[in-house]
């Protein structure tokens, strides 16, 4: 349980690296981005293939950002439904845009709401969450990205509860960059 928060953690470290290095080569900096997506949760007892997430971040400088992220993921069969609403922020480390590809880490905490539904009766429960998490965003246009993303969610209730692998995908809106410093040439 152990090892992909120690491996998340080492990309975590290897992105801020990367970020520092590669920070004189920055083609763009925007100062904040929109996303939307589909996640697919898998956890120790049932998968959850249902799910979308949304996420605001704020650059506070060319490496270091604040995010926040709300998302929820489902599953029903034979009657019951399972759900899922995570609600999380915290920072975000990322490349600054020296490329078409921008590698970024993050840590997130807050909560998720775990819910029940079978023959007319229903449960539902807050744990504490702390989702580390990296990924990839692709440019696709001037504003517009692909992102491709993992997490690991540690979930929390009085000393117990379910760790959750995340895989997610979606598209970025960018906004706010500042002038371009360094051109890449196109022939």
């Amino acid at each position: 349980m152990l090892r992909p928060f120690v491996c998340l953690s080492g990309l975590v470290v290897a992105v801020a690296g990367t970020a520092g290095a590669a920070s004189a080569q920055t083609a763009q900096a925007t100062s904040g981005d929109i996303a939307v997506g589909y996640a697919y949760l898998h956890d120790a007892q049932f998968e959850l293939p249902a799910g979308w997430l949304f996420s605001a971040a704020g650059s506070l400088t060319p490496t270091i950002g604040i995010v926040g992220e709300i998302g929820g993921n489902y599953h029903g069969l034979d009657g019951a439904r399972v759900s899922e609403h995570s609600f999380v922020g915290g920072v975000r480390f990322q490349a600054p845009n020296a490329s078409m590809v921008t590698p970024f880490a993050q840590l997130l905490a807050g909560t998720s709401l775990f819910g029940a539904t079978d023959s007319g009766r229903s449960d539902s429960f807050l744990v504490y969450t702390v989702q580390p998490g990296g990924g990839m965003d692709i440019q696709v246009a001037r504003n517009l990205r692909a992102r491709l993303q993992a997490d690991y969610r540690y979930n929390r209730r009085g000393g117990a509860g379910p760790a959750q692998f995340r895989l997610s995908t979606g598209v970025v809106y960018g906004f706010g960059g500042t002038a371009t410093r360094h051109q890449h040439h196109e022939r």
